[in-house]
């Protein structure tokens, strides 16, 4: 190559090359984002509390209002969430500017929230600081339950409708309870159901009803709770309680009572018998001897299942006096119902209740009103009422049905002072005396009482005895 041609391919090259190392050193200008974002405002809503650790109450279901703005476009819409904010879905787009919420209180008590809201404008870009607001969600009226009816199949009585709280029904039944509730600020959207200890149940709005199958003997309770649209439970949940087994029903047979004591003291073959105690429930109640053996017949029936109760229990008051098994309904006496003195003297109640298979005993039985104890009696012997002053002597006398009458105590007083406190006196030895001085002329009234060895709670009827007292000398007219 001529030295001129090489001259000029170096130029050539080093112009090339100058420009290829020129064309890599050049950057591009860097982009400018001219698009401002918007900006969001709530407009309607409760103010915000200067203490976030204090937030508003808020009504759950509040219109809120809002609006954007964006200073070199427009807003097209804004992005909502409640709460959460961690995942985009979230978050949900609006063009509206209001809107009605429903905010989720707790169970009991109000619930803390935060609204977020953030303006989008026409080229997709979000407001990066959202207006919030923090509020506590609260109702003012938690959602009640109420019953409708309880219906039942039973296995003997067939189908019974209008059944209401508390009433029973036959072992083995099919039940089903209908309820409906309310909401007074606000709608019922869901309930919950528990049998018993069962696990609960959830319902829809429209489903109120509920059946469970062949009742086991006892009481059964069907709770309801209503759920309203703030998430607020029922306070007092309905409470539908229902009792499966009828208690056996005993009737005592009144003329077959008889009360029987021995009366040795009076021979060694003698016993007091005592009929015609009907035990009228409106009348006093009737009497038996102390220390006497009781004996009665009754009538029982049971539903569930029918036929006689699987046992029958004895009563007088508190104490029970002996157990006889099915089939047997009468009591004899020589079974263990005799009223012994241990019981004392007061009146008390005489029953005798069925006990099924079930161990479910007759609630409300038949009963007998009965007063334990006879009245003793006492009374003057002495006619002769007008004395003269100075020593008078006065003699009386008693008996008892139910106890040896040579045991009876005696007190006396005289114008209604007492003289001398109950004491035992035995035949031959009853007889008051008293000494009359001339200050004592006049009438006088002395009244004499007897008790039995039973003690002081029954005295007999008092006897009376009005005397006249004359000076000494005076002959009795």
């Amino acid at each position: 190559m001529e030295p001129d041609d090489r001259v000029r391919w170096l130029a050539f090259s080093t112009l090339v090359l100058t420009a290829i190392v020129a064309g890599c050193e050049r950057d591009d200008p860097p982009a400018v984002d001219t698009n401002v974002p918007p900006q969001t405002f709530i407009t309607q809503g409760p103010d915000l509390s200067p203490d976030p650790r204090n937030p508003v109450n808020l009504f759950y279901r509040a219109h809120l209002f809002w609006r954007g703005e964006d200073a070199d476009g427009k807003v097209e819409g804004f992005r909502i969430a409640v709460d959460d904010t961690f995942e985009a879905s979230h978050w949900t787009y609006t063009t509206s500017t209001d809107s009605i919420f429903r905010f989720r209180v707790a169970e009991i008590g109000p619930m803390e929230h935060l609204f977020l809201i953030r303006a989008v404008d026409n080229l997709g870009k979000q407001d990066p600081t959202p207006d919030t607001l923090r509020f506590e969600a609260f109702t003012s009226s938690p959602p009640t339950v109420d019953l409708v009816e309880i219906i039942a199949d039973m296995p003997t009585l067939g189908r019974r409708e209008s059944l209401g709280i508390g009433d029973t029904v036959e072992v083995f039944s099919d039940v089903t309870w209908i309820w409906t509730g309310d909401d007074e600020d606000g709608e019922v959207v869901s309930w919950t159901s528990q049998f018993d200890s069962d696990e609960p149940v959830a319902h829809v709005r429209s489903d109120t009803t509920r059946t469970v199958g062949s009742l086991a003997a006892g009481p059964h309770t069907l709770t309801v709770t209503a759920i309203d649209d703030a998430g607020a439970v029922s306070r007092d949940p309905g409470r539908f309680t229902v009792v499966s087994n009828f208690d056996p029903k005993t009737v005592l047979d009144r003329s077959s009572v008889v009360a029987k004591l021995p009366r040795p003291w009076v021979s060694n073959d003698d016993t007091l018998e005592v009929r015609d105690i009907v035990g009228d429930p409106e009348a006093p109640p009737d009497t038996i001897p102390l220390g006497s053996t009781i004996s009665m017949c009754w009538s029982s029936t049971d539903i569930d299942p029918p036929g006689l109760p699987d046992r029958f229990q004895y009563f007088f008051t508190s104490q029970v006096q002996g157990q006889v098994r099915a089939p047997d309904t009468c009591a004899s006496p020589t079974d263990p119902l005799a009223l012994s003195s241990v019981l004392g003297s007061p009146g008390g109640v005489f029953l005798v209740r069925g006990i099924d298979i079930y161990n479910n005993v007759e609630g409300h039985p038949d009963t007998l009103r009965l007063f334990i104890n006879f009245r003793p009696e006492v009374w003057w012997v002495t006619s002769d009422t007008t004395v003269t002053t100075g020593l008078a002597r006065f003699e009386f006398d008693g008996d008892d049905q139910d106890s040896d009458p040579a045991g009876l105590e005696f007190d006396w007083n005289i114008d209604g002072q007492v003289v001398i406190d109950p004491v035992p006196l035995p035949p031959g030895q009853r007889f008051a005396d008293f000494f009359f001085e001339s200050q004592d002329v006049g009438v006088h009234e002395i009244v004499v009482n007897s008790f039995d060895p039973a003690g002081s709670d029954l005295p007999s009827a008092p006897a009376t005895l009005v005397v006249t007292v004359v000076p000494s000398g005076r002959a009795a007219p």
